[in-house]
């Protein structure tokens, strides 16, 4: 089948997994007041096609709720409004500590419990980041290394980790393998991973940027969940060592039809091929790639987050 691919995201459909992850995604940054952040994801999600009308209403209403905010509390545009966000959360989060002492003991048994959702598990952790208590980080220690985690939660502890200086090797369970880990050489951002694994993405943004530029914004999100979720394993460290330049055009190529399978937009393979210059003879190492980061998607993160 061929494909047309238009400059916007009117042709994406977004499957029930992808919708699933945005909702999942939109409600922790409206919670933990990342308004920011939340509008931009409102942005590109107004922009993809979905068939449930309400979503759309609830989305439209989330976002003029969010620029009702904006106005109403509106800063000097020299102020970086990302860290701005941040300091009014660590603020808040200080402060609820203040009135509640026992504060980050309720947050660490939030994480701790079987009854509490996912999502406020998020939460919890996220506050947990600026709680000012010394035995925190051993309480998160040992519960990363003991505990059955999601990948992308599991990889979260490990960056508040590091944000609270936390120090030491960690040995835990990663996407099926036993892996050692350096608190301090956690990635905070995809800015922080190794260049060859960031080249992938810029493969990808160089081949998309001027007929599919839409596409940029959902493989970033894909490539650092599935990055961060294979952080430690060898896979892992395969890629940050021993990839070569066509070794990274067949990973972006992977990337870039994952990616729209996800969400569910056509594409032409035989073109694709041909605009990441991946050779016939290389069909088969890059199929290895493709089952190797479906599998992890499908059996490690496209599950209950």
């Amino acid at each position: 089948m061929t494909i047309t691919v238009s400059n916007t995201l009117n042709n994406v459909v977004l499957l029930p997994q992808a919708m699933e992850h945005f909702q999942h995604q939109l409600t922790t940054l409206m919670e933990e007041e990342k308004y920011k952040q939340a509008e931009e994801l409102i942005h590109f999600l107004l922009q993809c096609q979905v068939s449930d009308e309400s979503i759309i209403t609830e989305w439209e209403m989330i976002l003029t709720w969010i620029q009702s905010q904006t106005q109403h509390h509106k800063e000097p545009a020299s102020i970086d409004a990302a860290i701005e966000e941040e300091a009014m959360f660590e603020h808040y989060v200080q402060q609820k500590q203040e009135e509640n002492q026992g504060r980050g003991q309720e947050l660490i048994q939030t994480l701790l419990s079987e009854d509490t959702t996912s999502r406020e598990k998020w939460i919890a952790l996220e506050q947990l980041v600026y709680i000012e208590d010394k035995d925190t980080n051993d309480k998160l220690k040992k519960w990363v290394q003991e505990t059955e985690i999601h990948p992308l939660l599991q990889f979260r502890v490990l960056q508040v980790l590091r944000t609270r200086k936390a120090s030491g090797t960690l040995f835990i369970q990663r996407c099926g393998e036993e892996v050692k880990v350096q608190i301090g050489r956690i990635p905070a951002s995809i800015d922080e991973f190794p260049k060859k694994i960031k080249d992938i993405l810029q493969r990808l943004t160089v081949v998309c940027e001027s007929n599919n530029p839409s596409m940029i914004h959902f493989a970033e999100q894909i490539w650092t969940e599935f990055i961060s979720a294979i952080y430690g394993t060898k896979l892992y460290d395969q890629m940050k060592k021993e990839l070569s330049a066509n070794q990274i055009k067949m990973w972006a190529l992977v990337l870039h039809i994952i990616s729209s399978e996800m969400i569910q937009t056509d594409f032409d393979l035989h073109t694709l091929v041909d605009e990441y210059q991946i050779a016939p003879t290389d069909e088969a190492a890059w199929k290895v790639m493709y089952y190797q980061m479906k599998e992890i998607m499908d059996e490690h993160l496209h599950h209950n987050i």
